[in-house]
């Protein structure tokens, strides 16, 4: 817990930070005087952070500004290796070492990935256990379709008993595109131009028609000669 307690210490100060700085930025420099706040943290645990601070300005206007944030036991990040189109998920958590009094309460995770449609896929769920901190999502290898996809990362404890909610997020996939055989023409990989296609045509043409008129002119005189011999 201890470890937890100075994680949570740390965002809040953070968060703290940056609204003391929004508030200063709000006061004429004149006015402006830096707050010091401390926040205890020892009864705090995951879960949702709203965080608020509110004031007025020197001319009595009402000014505020909040912040939004989870403590979750584990979160990934999305890698691409757009060399090979694969995709990786780099896993932070606090892990669980084993010992008697550990530093971290993550002993095992579990990833579970769905489609679309809410269908989980054929890879899924994925068992990860500590030191493991990076883990391949094989889209590719399955032979998914190209669209987005839920990740989900659910942390479980020495006791196997899930802590607090799965960490949430999306990824678009883009599989590698298949490339189209070459099925040109006949002669596409050969030297012929269009010019000798198109003359090469026009012979074949003319030996065709000269052909076909002698062919009729011989049937015509096979016919002449046969009217003859009748009449004699």
């Amino acid at each position: 817990m201890k470890q937890k307690s100075h994680k949570l210490t740390g965002v809040l100060g953070v968060v703290m930070l940056a609204i003391g700085a929004f508030c200063a930025a709000l006061w004429p420099a004149a006015d402006t005087s830096a707050i010091d706040i401390d926040i205890d943290t020892s009864d705090y645990g995951y879960g949702r952070y709203d965080i608020t601070a509110s004031g007025e300005s020197t001319d009595g206007i009402p000014v505020s500004d909040s912040v939004t944030f989870y403590y979750l036991p584990a979160y990934a990040e999305l890698e691409k290796d757009t060399s090979e189109n694969r995709y990786y998920l780099n896993l932070f958590y606090s892990a669980d070492d084993g010992s008697e009094d550990p530093q971290g309460e993550v002993a095992s995770m579990e990833i579970r990935v769905y489609d679309k449609n809410g269908n989980e896929v054929a890879f899924s769920p994925m068992a990860v256990s500590p030191p493991t901190t990076r883990v391949e999502l094989p889209f590719e290898a399955y032979g998914l379709e190209e669209g987005s996809y839920k990740i989900e990362v659910y942390a479980y404890n020495r006791d196997g008993n899930q802590i607090y909610i799965p960490y949430v997020f999306y990824v678009d996939f883009t599989p590698t595109p298949i490339p189209v055989p070459d099925t040109g023409g006949l002669f596409q990989n050969t030297n012929i131009s269009k010019t000798d296609y198109l003359v090469t045509g026009l012979i074949i043409f003319g030996i065709v028609a000269v052909a076909g008129v002698v062919c009729i002119m011989r049937s015509d005189r096979r016919k002449s000669k046969t009217g003859n011999r009748r009449r004699k």
